[in-house]
């Protein structure tokens, strides 16, 4: 029952890695067309255009939509690299010998002093860095925080009996890895990935807000930046609610999704939820 419980969760879980990487090569590759720009500008919101018009006629509402696959993907590809480097990472540094992985520890803790969001300012302010390109700034920027949760995991599930029969009887460090390690490790990875997502929404909005990224892929920091010299015209307020709207809806979305994912995980893995 164990064993099912345990493959039902890395199913799952494969099923939502599978269904992120589809929304990030759609959302990179091919974000939405700008919407045209087909009404008088800085229109108040009515029934043709609920939240309004910008200065160029574009319907605040459809812009804030057209953004969304490219903001989303931005967020989950990069949370998916970071994942992997610091599960692996993590992992690696539980396995290795004490002096090496006391070593890589101490690495991250270096790591973990620099403010990441000045950073990736101060390198996107040289490089003003297309979709690809801030995707892995922010993912090289955001995997060292996880680390040391992923590691305390991996040293937890480590000393289990479980796995330390499963040694005994001849079980090398990759299927010990694979089928007793990181399986039990699904439902906080889940919420690290969650958890994630929401922080490089926030950081790539935040770029593109001050003009550090490419102008031409929609995002919805983009869209406040726009909207920041008319803040002095009344009806340019609806050109932050649009993006601000949108940007709080799927931070709160993403939160609650975490929670509901995570729950499904831990029972998958036979533990009682009572969390609601």
């Amino acid at each position: 029952m164990e064993t099912r419980s345990r493959g039902l969760a890395v199913a799952g879980a494969g099923v939502i890695i599978a269904a992120m990487i589809a929304g990030m090569v759609w959302g990179l590759a091919a974000p939405l067309p700008d919407v045209p720009m087909a009404a008088a500008p800085l229109l108040p919101p009515g029934p043709d255009h609920w939240l309004g018009t910008n200065q160029l006629g574009q319907d605040n509402l459809l812009r804030a939509l057209a953004a969304t696959p490219g903001t989303l993907a931005l967020g989950l590809a990069a949370s998916v690299i970071a994942l992997v480097l610091s599960t692996v990472y993590g992992v690696l540094s539980v396995t290795a010998p004490p002096v090496l992985g006391r070593v890589m520890m101490r690495a991250i803790d270096v790591l973990l002093a620099l403010p990441s969001l000045l950073v990736a300012m101060l390198v996107a302010s040289y490089v003003r860095p297309g979709p690809g390109v801030l995707v892995l700034l922010l993912a090289g920027l955001g995997w060292p925080p996880d680390v040391r949760v992923v590691a305390a995991l991996a040293r937890r599930e480590v000393a289990r009996d479980s796995t330390r029969f499963a040694r005994v009887f001849g079980g090398g460090p990759v299927y010990l890895m694979v089928h007793h390690v990181v399986p039990r490790m699904v439902p906080v990875l889940i919420a690290l990935a969650v958890q994630g997502t929401r922080q490089t929404i926030i950081h790539a909005s935040a770029l593109a807000f001050v003009g550090l990224t490419d102008p031409s892929f929609p995002t919805w920091g983009g869209m406040l930046a726009e909207a920041l010299p008319r803040l002095h015209e009344p009806t340019a307020i609806w050109q932050v609610a649009a993006p601000a709207l949108a940007l709080c809806g799927t931070i709160l979305a993403l939160g609650l999704a975490g929670t509901r994912l995570e729950s499904w995980a831990h029972r998958s893995l036979g533990g009682s939820d009572d969390r609601g």
